[in-house]
Order: C-alpha cells, then sequence, then structure tokens
C-alpha cells in the first residue's frame, strides 16, 4: 500500500463462487494470438517475480489520520478535519451520485488485493463474493488490519441514504484476494499470483493499493498480460511526497490523490507514472466490526478510480481496456500545469464525464 497508518491484507476468491455469483463480465473475448500472448506474457512474470516486499499503502508517516470517525479535530485543524466536514465529499467531488443514473456498476466484479474484507459490515454485506488468501492457501479472508475493509468501501460499499459510508460502484461486487501476512506485509509474488487469480475468476478492474507495487517489472508485466484479457490494474502512486520516476505501464493505471480543495496534498507522490488523480484525504470509510474511520492516502484515491471504471464497464460492457484509459484519461478536470503533469496526471476523475467520453468514443465510426 503507499503507507497508509494501516497495513493490507488481501483475499483471494475461488474462481467456482465468482462465476457462480454471475459477476466479472469480461467484455470483448480474445483468441487465438491474443490469448496465446496474454498467457504467454503472465507465465514469464511468475516466472521472474522476485519476492520483493511491499507495505500497505497508508498516509501513517506524513498525515496520520487513521481516527475513529466519531472523533472531531479541533476546529482551527488545517487538514479541516472536523465536524463541518461532509463524511461524502468525496463522492460529490467525483459526481458519482450524478452518474448513477446512467451506471451503478452492475454486474462487474472488482478484485481488492489487500489485507482481506470484512464481509459482515453493513456497508459491504452481501456484497462480495467468495475470496481466497494467497499467503495460506485459504478461503480465510478476514481483514485484521482495517485497510482491505477500507479500500472495498472506497470502490463499492453500498449506499445508504445518509447512514455510514458510500462507495463509488454501489451495485458491483468485490472479489477480496488477501496477500499480506498478521503485520500487513506481502511480496511481489503474492501480488502478482493475486492478479492472475483476480482476472481467472472473472474480475474486470482490480485494485492494488501497495507501497512502490506499480515500479516492479513483475508487476508492470502482469498488468499488459491483464490488459491482453480486458483487465485492468489501478495502483496507488504512494504516499512519500516525493517524486518517483517509474515508468507509465500499459494496463496500469496509477493514481494520485487530491484534498477537498482539488489541490495535491504533499504527501502524495507524483511523477511520469502517475495517469490521474482522485480525493485521497480526510474519507469516511468503513473498519472490520461495523465501525467506520476517517482515513487520509493515496490507497484510497485509488479504488475511487476503480469504481469508476467499473460504472464505465457497467454502462459499456463491450469496451476494451484501451477505450476505457483514455475515456477516463480525457475527462479529467485538467488541475495544475495546463495538460498531463506530475501531480495529477491528466486530472481529477469525473464519473460523468467518463461515461460521457466513453459512449462519444464507442458511437463514433
Amino acid at each position: 500500500m503507499a503507507n497508509d497508518t494501516h497495513n493490507p491484507s488481501c483475499p483471494t476468491t475461488s474462481g467456482d463462487a465468482t462465476r457462480s455469483a454471475g459477476v466479472g463480465r469480461v467484455s470483448p473475448k480474445r483468441t487465438g494470438w491474443a490469448t496465446l500472448r496474454a498467457a504467454w506474457l503472465m507465465a514469464l512474470t511468475l516466472s521472474v517475480a522476485t519476492p520483493w516486499l511491499l507495505r500497505s499503502d497508508a498516509a501513517g508517516d506524513e498525515a496520520p489520520v487513521w481516527q475513529a470517525a466519531q472523533t472531531q479535530a479541533a476546529a482551527g485543524d488545517d487538514q479541516g478535519i472536523g465536524a463541518h466536514r461532509a463524511p461524502r465529499w468525496h463522492l460529490e467531488r467525483l459526481g458519482a451520485p450524478q452518474a448513477w443514473s446512467a451506471s451503478r456498476g452492475e454486474g462487474v466484479l472488482i478484485a481488492i488485493v489487500d489485507s482481506g474484507v470484512d464481509p459482515s459490515h453493513p456497508d459491504l454485506q452481501g456484497r462480495l463474493v467468495q475470496g481466497w488468501n494467497v499467503i495460506d492457501n485459504s478461503t480465510d479472508t478476514t481483514d485484521t488490519r482495517g485497510h482491505g475493509t477500507a479500500v472495498a468501501g472506497a470502490a463499492a460499499a453500498a449506499y445508504n441514504d445518509a447512514q455510514g459510508a458510500s462507495g463509488v460502484a454501489i451495485s458491483a461486487r468485490i472479489l477480496p484476494l488477501k496477500v499480506t501476512d498478521a503485520k500487513g506485509y506481502t511480496s511481489v509474488n503474492a501480488v502478482v499470483r493475486a492478479m492472475q487469480m483476480a482476472a481467472d475468476r472473472g474480475a474486470r478492474v482490480v485494485n492494488v493499493s501497495f507501497e512502490f507495487v506499480g515500479g516492479h517489472p513483475a508487476v508492470l508485466r502482469a498488468a499488459r498480460a491483464l490488459q491482453e484479457r480486458g483487465v485492468i490494474v489501478v495502483v496507488p502512486s504512494g504516499n512519500r511526497g516525493v517524486r518517483q520516476d517509474f515508468p507509465a505501464g500499459a494496463g496500469l493505471v496509477t493514481v494520485a490523490a487530491t484534498d477537498e480543495r482539488d489541490q495535491h496534498p504533499q504527501w502524495s507522490t507524483h511523477g511520469p507514472h502517475v495517469t490521474v488523480s482522485a480525493p485521497g484525504q480526510s474519507l469516511l470509510l468503513p473498519q472490520p466490526g461495523g465501525r467506520y474511520a476517517e482515513v487520509s492516502g493515496t490507497s484510497y484515491a485509488s479504488p475511487l478510480v476503480a469504481g469508476v471504471l467499473a460504472l464505465m464497464m457497467a454502462a459499456q460492457p463491450q469496451a476494451t481496456s484501451e477505450q476505457l484509459t483514455a475515456a477516463l484519461r480525457t475527462s479529467a478536470l485538467d488541475l495544475g500545469e495546463p495538460g498531463a503533469d506530475p501531480l495529477f496526471g491528466a486530472g481529477r476523475v469525473d464519473a460523468g464525464a467518463a461515461l460521457k467520453a466513453l459512449a462519444a468514443s464507442r458511437s463514433t465510426p
């Protein structure tokens, strides 16, 4: 993950459970050479993946904000965490409520490669398909860290009027793939295996909120292989607050954070690898045990974008990965320097504009 105060553990789901759930519609079928090429790329990736340790993406070092939702910051808090902050400001900023009239993510499966997900949380009940624990080779996807539950909630928590939290793709399903140990650490090999499992089980979007994950060659190869299968991988830029010159990878959407004023938080890592940006500061998200927390980090900006992609996929099931990512970029609100820049990428994502851009691109001969 990107250095949030909580480390992630990710659950995996069995293919049979996912298929029987009727979710995870795999868009344009790829046959012949394209299928063989995707399989070859993934086999190569798994054969050379190194056990590079990764830690969950949390903003703990640079922006400690993992406080209970009931706890209000002092009125003078310069980060604006307090009673005056609307708990769902990020959804309004993304234009999600307006986009729901066109799409809610129905029929799309989002894989959460993380620390596990709490299936009993009121905002997530009935939304998960059977997951898998890549570390233990079991179906135990219990979230003991809290990170994965928050990430899943950002992507696809149910909408419950004014109560609790809400995700972006409020009718999508969640595939939990647990890849972390008890301390919240994982390896590139485990992450790559989970990415492949996600595609095998019908996921169209794969969110991987780990620090530095987008800079590893094995992950870049895996993302490219998944793109061949119509799957998009979304990752956070990180919370180190420094510039990193990772290459932009095909099939990989890297997300930086913005705050409530559409500005760049100083802890959000930047560089040429940033594709787009999304709200990542002071978000109210689910925690295990039916609780909520106000959190910050690019770990949470990333699944918001995964949710927007799910809305787009549900609205245009036959759209290719290339069409989806192009519409996501071209429709983003340009921030900072004109055009794409290292802080915001193409700009802050707008769900409604992305849906319109995708529809327009699909109708153009």
